[in-house]
Formats: structure tokens, C-alpha cells, sequence
């Protein structure tokens, strides 16, 4: 079963960088396996820019047992705030010159 809610939104994978039409609720089905080993649907691995390797944590809470919830584990933050203050030589020289 693969379910979507009718309305769309432009969204930027997280780590192909490539922007691709998805539902604001994309839902699938996925069947625990032997030895507790759960697939990914195709359709939620693509919207969610997941590659081969990447960790995950999965999350419980006690009071909800029937949602799981799955975190990208990030292995860098490099260039996470790409941007953030601007041309970077000029932002540096603009410190600099603060210190004098």
C-alpha cells in the first residue's frame, strides 16, 4: 500500500541536492522480517534522499508503542550553514577589523 495526501510541495533532497514534487504525507507499508529487519519502501527512501549505508536511529516512546520514529544519523555538518554570514572573506575581514 502506498498512500499520498493530495496536496504537493516543492522539496530539496537532503543529500543529492536534486528538488522533486513530494506529498505533504507520503505513507507506505513495510513488514518486520526475521531477525527484526524492516525494508524501506522505494517511495520513502527516494523522498527522503536516503542512501545505502547511512545510519538511523529508531525511537520509541513508551507512552505511544505503536510509532516508530527514524533519525538520520549525520556523519559531517560541513557546510550546514553554508551561507549563514554571508560572503565568508568579507564577514572575516569585517571581524577583523572589529578587533582593532
Amino acid at each position: 500500500m502506498l498512500a499520498y495526501d493530495s496536496d504537493s510541495v516543492r522539496t530539496v533532497g537532503a543529500h543529492s541536492g536534486h528538488e522533486y514534487n513530494m506529498p505533504t504525507t507520503l505513507v507506505a507499508e513495510a513488514r518486520l522480517r526475521d531477525r527484526n529487519q524492516i525494508t524501506i519502501p522505494d517511495a520513502i527512501a527516494r523522498a527522503a534522499g536516503m542512501e545505502p549505508g547511512e545510519m538511523f536511529v529508531v525511537e520509541l516512546e513508551p507512552e505511544d508503542p505503536d510509532t516508530l520514529r527514524v533519525r538520520r544519523v549525520r556523519t559531517s555538518y560541513a557546510g550546514a550553514l553554508r551561507g549563514l554570514y554571508g560572503d565568508v572573506t568579507t564577514s572575516l575581514a569585517e571581524e577583523r577589523a572589529s578587533w582593532e
